[in-house]
Parts: structure tokens; sequence; C-alpha cells
């Protein structure tokens, strides 16, 4: 992976390149501490994203089967039929 970082040394003072460079560092300093909860987070947001995109999707062979049963069932490919059977309950 390439890392793509913009050094600027010793800024002018008060130029918008002093701005960055004081920003980067803060951002720097206050991230520092939580490095090695990093891979956690991500992962974490990542199998929450995976697992959103896969709930969304999971309905489409649903929808998709729904759909080919209700075509076949008007085209008397295939019939629905309703049977009775003998079947035994236990109780408390």
């Amino acid at each position: 992976m390439t890392e793509i970082a913009v050094r600027i040394e010793n800024p002018e003072p008060g130029t918008k390149a002093e701005f960055i460079a004081e920003f980067d560092k803060q951002v720097k300093d206050l991230i520092e501490p939580y490095g090695r909860y990093v891979p956690i987070a991500m992962s974490f947001f990542l199998f929450v994203a995976l697992d959103f995109v896969a709930f969304i999707l999971g309905w489409i062979p649903t929808l998709i089967l729904r759909l080919i049963i209700y075509i076949l069932t008007h085209l008397q490919v295939i019939r629905v039929k309703t049977e009775m059977r003998e079947v035994q309950r236990l109780t408390i």
C-alpha cells in the first residue's frame, strides 16, 4: 500500500501550511494512545458493513424463488396440493 503524506518543514507563521502542520500534529497526538485499538475497531466496522450488505442481498434469492413458483403455479407446471394426514401429538 502506498502512503501519501504532506510533510512541511518549518512552515512560515500564520500560513495555511502552519495550520495544516499543527492540525496533523494534534490529530496524531490524539490518536496515538488508541493506536492498538484501531485494528479491532476497523474489523468491527467491516463486519457490521458486510453484515448489513448480506442482510440486504439475502432477500434477493427468496424473492426470485417466490416469483418463479408463482409463475410456474399460474402456468400449471406445478400445483399446490393440500393433504390431510393423521398425526400424533404429545400434550402435557
